[in-house]
């Protein structure tokens, strides 16, 4: 997770995570998934990855996963005021 949340992190990580087998839509004590803390970080470029190693499939499933606050990682980007993870949400996959 601490990569998704690192917006100055190694992303080419996330690659060999999958690679790997890693539980990618694992979540956090408060129900976040890597997603979330990408959105909270405005880490667009983990996201991007992400797709390109996963898949669009399981990233829109990771997109519509809700904590529990029931906010959705797009909801806590916003929430955040991380305007161009939100902007690119809307523009890719909506």
């Amino acid at each position: 997770m601490v990569v998704f949340g690192n917006p100055y992190g190694d992303v080419n990580v996330i690659p060999k995570l999958v690679a790997m087998g890693g539980d990618l839509t694992m979540k956090g004590e408060e129900g976040w998934t890597c997603l979330h803390w990408a959105a909270y970080h405005n880490n667009v470029a983990a996201i991007e990855v992400l797709l390109e190693s996963f898949g669009s499939e399981k990233v829109l499933v990771l997109l519509t996963e809700k904590d529990k606050k029931d906010h959705t990682p797009y909801e806590v980007a916003k929430e955040a005021g991380q305007k161009e993870f939100c902007s690119w949400v809307r523009t890719t996959m909506m």
